[in-house]
């Protein structure tokens, strides 16, 4: 998933999941274990949605390969009742507390994905070469 991580992160920051893993998707077959050739990229922002269904949109994912459909993800509750997914992983949540503090350790992740997104402090080469006068 890191070349599609890579391709996708041109229009934002991919949002990481409890395991600090990026969120996306590939759907495969469920016979073959083959890709299916869709998959589901989650952003940290809303407007990286739209800024990916811009510029990805009919871009090709390899050079000769055919052009990407990118466009927003449509939810659709599948019959008649919402069931919530089962807990996965080490942070699988078996009592009220636990949840509550799953609730708590999304919340800190998304908090820490948005101060690194938004933080001017890395080292982009530019103030570099600002202060050497190149």
């Amino acid at each position: 998933a890191s070349e599609v991580e890579t391709f996708f992160a041109k229009c934002g920051v991919i949002k990481l999941d409890e395991w600090n893993e990026p969120r996306i998707k590939i759907y495969t077959d469920s016979e073959t274990g083959k890709p299916k050739g869709d998959g589901l990229v989650t952003y940290l922002k809303a407007p990286s949605v739209d800024l990916a269904c811009q510029i990805l949109d009919g871009a090709q994912f390899r050079p000769g390969s055919h052009e990407l459909d990118v466009s927003a993800a449509k939810f659709e509750m599948k019959g008649g009742t919402y069931s919530k997914k089962k807990a996965k992983g080490p942070g699988k949540a078996a009592t009220v507390a636990g949840k509550a503090m799953d609730a708590k350790l999304k919340k800190k992740i998304f908090e820490k994905q948005e101060k690194k997104a938004l933080d001017w402090g890395g080292d982009d080469g530019w103030s570099r070469a600002v202060n050497q006068g190149d």
